[in-house]
């Protein structure tokens, strides 16, 4: 037999200390005897092998703290509340947008400031292209220009 008290109620391990505790002073204060059988639990040397084993789990016992244990566990219970929460929010989110892409009338908040949707005019799109290419030109010049390649455009307009 082991000596794992963790799974022993408190009276077996009170007889258990006892009885170590009455074989020790029945044998002139000492675990050491004539041992006849070392796999007896009531052996002196089963006891005096396995004594550091039971103060080290007793030990762990002791130490383990209930309300440690029930810290950690209304920790995780806040956490799953916030995980909940923030899976409500995002259903919220993803639910308004499913009616968004349902009803193609109504406009949200960034269709009213630029046009995501919304189809663009002829001249919108023209005016759109011309910058464009303005831009495009603009760091395309920029880069030559960088690049040490001058371009001089001269014209005969003036003279």
């Amino acid at each position: 037999m082991s000596f794992d008290i963790s799974r022993q109620s408190n009276s077996e391990i009170d007889t258990l200390i006892q009885n170590m505790i009455q074989y020790y002073n029945s044998h002139n204060n000492s675990f050491t005897g004539i041992v006849g059988n070392t796999s007896d639990i009531n052996t002196g040397e089963s006891y005096r092998t396995n004594i550091p084993l039971m103060v080290g789990q007793l030990q762990r016992m002791v130490l383990a703290n209930p309300a440690t244990d029930l810290q950690t566990v209304i920790q995780e219970d806040k956490n799953l509340d916030l995980e909940i929460l923030e899976a409500k929010e995002d259903l919220h989110v993803a639910h308004s947008r499913a009616e968004s892409l349902q009803s193609m009338n109504k406009q949200s908040y960034y269709e009213s400031w630029f046009p995501l949707n919304r189809p663009l005019r002829t001249s919108s799109n023209i005016i759109l292209l011309s910058i464009g290419i303005f831009f495009y030109l603009l760091s395309f010049f920029i880069i030559l220009r960088s690049a040490g390649i001058l371009i001089d455009i001269s014209t005969n307009w003036v003279s």
